[in-house]
């Protein structure tokens, strides 16, 4: 696998979906800031550039582990390059939709909504809320599949 047009591959891929989350950050912040705009202590600030360099340092370490992870057998190459497509087209909407709702869940401070139909009997406090204000913690397929996607992104 050390083949270096793989790797070269690898790290084109790894960048262009960096490069595609920090459009998707920008454009979601953009977006609720015109529909639904966060409360004073809620607004994004922009990071200064030597914490920019730090994340960028640290992805790139996190890359080049990958890599040689992959290349000594500790987990398939193949790893590598796993981007549900399919999962992110079908996903995408529905995250910018369930965006909005948590923006204002967040401005409400409403941390403990889950729909009806999810059964929160046995479950500890700390499971009972809604994590980063998302719809309906992590208790559902539908907040399970948006998470997976945000985390993607």
């Amino acid at each position: 696998m050390s083949d270096p047009l793989t790797q070269l591959t690898y790290q084109a891929f790894q960048y262009s979906k960096s490069v595609l989350s920090l459009a998707h950050k920008t454009l979601s912040n953009q977006v609720l800031e015109m529909v639904a705009p966060p409360t004073p202590e809620r607004r994004p600030q922009p990071l200064k550039p030597e914490v920019i360099n730090k994340i960028r340092d640290s992805l790139e370490k996190i890359y080049q582990r990958d890599w040689e992870e992959a290349e000594r057998g500790v987990y398939p190459a193949s790893i590598l390059f796993d981007t549900p497509i399919e999962d992110i087209l079908r996903y995408y909407p529905l995250l910018w939709w369930d965006m909005l709702q948590m923006q204002e869940r967040a401005n409400q401070k409403r941390y403990q909504e889950f729909a009806r139909e999810i059964d929160t009997e046995g479950y500890p406090g700390y499971y009972l809320q809604n994590f980063h204000h998302q719809t309906d913690g992590y208790l559902s397929d539908w907040s399970a599949n948006l998470y997976d996607l945000g985390a993607r992104i």
